[in-house]
């Protein structure tokens, strides 16, 4: 099977939102037995926590590109230097 390639063209047109609920729907498409009906409100609960925590100040935040290099040292044995 081959996509249509304006479908995937218009599909990565839509706004980010409407992307990711797509990607959200074609996964629980994929085996709708396993999703769990509660866990997109759990994982809002958890953002929500996570962000009110960093807003008030008590928890830090590491540019993603930094934390990556870190983790790449660290699997190659360097210790992070």
């Amino acid at each position: 099977m081959s996509l249509d390639p304006e479908l995937s063209e218009r599909v990565l047109t839509l706004p980010l939102p409407d992307r990711v609920e797509l990607i959200r729907r074609l996964t629980d498409s994929l085996d709708p037995s396993d999703a769990d009906p509660d866990a997109e409100a759990l994982w809002d609960a958890e953002i929500r926590d996570r962000l009110a925590r960093y807003d008030r100040g008590e928890v830090d935040s590491q540019d993603a590109f930094e934390a990556l290099d870190e983790i790449r040292q660290a699997l190659r044995g360097d210790g992070g230097r």
